[in-house]
């Protein structure tokens, strides 16, 4: 029974495509007669600054798979153990073994839709970082949860895959936190607190655990498809929350997103997703405090209808400004907000 390599991400290693070129040159020597496409560099070590499984994913063009069996000896002899994945659309191998994988080998037809998927996805993601981000991002994710299968692995980057080569990359969808997204949310916040420079310790960590965690809490998340957003809301109290709990009131507590996801506009679809249930829970009013030298917050709020009540704090050497808005006078929000590696 073959012993599979548990699948393991690394930072980007800045000699990825020195070792792609010259395994390059060493497989022009030994299956270069059959070469019609030429050999290139695909899958995450491919693009630059791209964490990825520290395997050298390499494509080479044939003109069809039958004429391309005759490689098999002669990259068997070379190191190469093929093995029938996907055998409709290439001849796969791997080197040295599975168990301990250093290069991913495809002989793919030329002017095939998997050849050109496998050139395009790779493009992509180098001509967007944005993209590369997200895609990232979903990566460590599925990683963590697959880390001993890589089919579903592989199976479950698909629909990023997809979409990307559509040209129209995942958007992010909103609704309400899991209980098991608990984590992933704290990560979130997090990073986005480091991001800012403004990083937390184990007990105000803990302490965003129990916020988002009690009862009453009113926490969102958004997907991309990872989890690259975070809302909270409780209710509101009078005197500027120091009093009893006013019934008409819903707080916003905090608002945050991912650095890579920033500018995207997850934020406003966290902000008008919490809005929606306010209203849709009977309350009538929102509110909640940013820093006066927060731009993007306040932006944000500004931006989904939201006004300063006049009313300002001083939190050590910084103002704090309050917005609020009357629910009744907001638009409902939308129902969705804006590999060949294996």
């Amino acid at each position: 029974m073959t012993t599979d390599e548990p699948i393991r991400l690394v930072p980007p290693d800045p000699d990825w495509p020195a070792r792609f070129e010259l395994e390059r040159v060493a497989l022009e020597g030994v299956i270069g007669e059959w070469i019609r496409g030429g050999i290139h560099h695909v899958g995450s070590t491919a693009v630059s600054g791209l964490e990825a499984k520290p395997i050298i994913d390499i494509l080479a063009g044939v003109s069809d798979l039958e004429t391309a069996r005759a490689c098999f000896e002669p990259l068997a002899d070379f190191g190469y153990l093929y093995a029938p994945y996907l055998p409709e659309e290439m001849h796969w191998f791997c080197k040295p073994h599975p168990a301990q994988r250093t290069h991913h080998l495809h002989l793919v037809p030329v002017g095939s839709q998997r050849y050109r998927d496998e050139l395009s996805f790779r493009d992509r993601l180098r001509a967007d970082p944005r993209i590369a981000s997200r895609y990232a991002m979903l990566k460590r994710e599925l990683a963590e949860r697959h880390r001993d299968d890589r089919d579903t692995y592989t199976e479950d980057k698909s629909a990023f895959v997809r979409a990307t080569l559509q040209g129209d990359p995942p958007q992010v969808s909103v609704r309400r936190m899991l209980p098991d997204e608990l984590e992933a949310a704290v990560s979130v916040w997090r990073a986005a607190n480091v991001a800012r420079g403004a990083p937390h310790g184990a007990e105000r960590t803990a302490r965003i655990r129990e916020k988002l965690s009690a009862p009453d809490a009113l926490a969102f998340v958004a997907l991309g498809p990872e989890i690259v957003g975070m809302a909270l809301a409780e209710p509101g109290r009078f005197d500027d929350g120091e009093g009893e709990l006013d019934p008409t009131l819903l707080h916003i507590s905090m608002v945050f997103v991912h650095p890579a996801a920033q500018g995207t506009g997850v934020g406003r679809s966290l902000v008008l997703h919490v809005l929606d249930a306010a209203r849709s829970l009977g309350y009538q009013r929102a509110g909640v405090w940013t820093y006066s030298d927060n731009t993007p917050a306040r932006g944000l709020y500004e931006g989904v209808g939201m006004a300063t009540t006049g009313k300002t704090a001083r939190v050590l050497t910084r103002t704090q400004i309050q917005y609020g808005c009357l629910l009744s006078g907001l638009s409902q929000v939308p129902q969705a907000a804006g590999g060949s590696e294996r």
